[in-house]
C-alpha cells in the first residue's frame, strides 16, 4: 500500500546566500500524494524534465504548518479567491 502523501528530501549543501534557515535547508525534494508525483518540472529553459525540485524546505514547512487545516477541511469555494489560492496552491510558498 502507497502512503497518501510522501515528501523526501535529498539534503544538499547549504547555499552561499540567504538566511541561515533557507541556506541550511537545500534540498531536492520529491513530493508524491496517493503514489502519484506532485513534484514533476517540466523545465523548458534548460530542455528538460525531472521528478524533483531544488529548493530550501524551511519555507515549505511554514507553508504547511500554516495551512494544514485548510489543506486538510476547506472545500473548494464556487469562485477562486486569491486568499484561498495562497492556502491551497504550492507555488505560493515563497522563495
Amino acid at each position: 500500500m502507497s502512503e497518501p502523501f510522501v515528501i523526501a528530501p535529498e539534503w544538499d549543501q547549504p547555499t552561499a546566500y540567504g538566511p541561515d534557515e533557507l541556506r541550511m535547508t537545500a534540498a531536492l525534494l520529491t513530493i508524491s500524494v496517493n503514489g502519484r508525483l506532485a513534484t514533476r518540472v517540466d523545465d523548458s529553459w534548460a530542455r528538460s524534465v525531472r521528478e524533483k525540485v531544488r529548493l530550501s524546505a524551511y519555507p515549505l514547512a511554514v507553508w504547511l504548518a500554516a495551512s494544514w487545516w485548510r489543506l486538510r477541511w476547506e472545500p473548494a469555494p464556487t469562485a477562486l479567491h486569491v486568499a484561498w489560492r495562497m492556502a491551497h496552491d504550492l507555488r505560493s510558498v515563497g522563495y
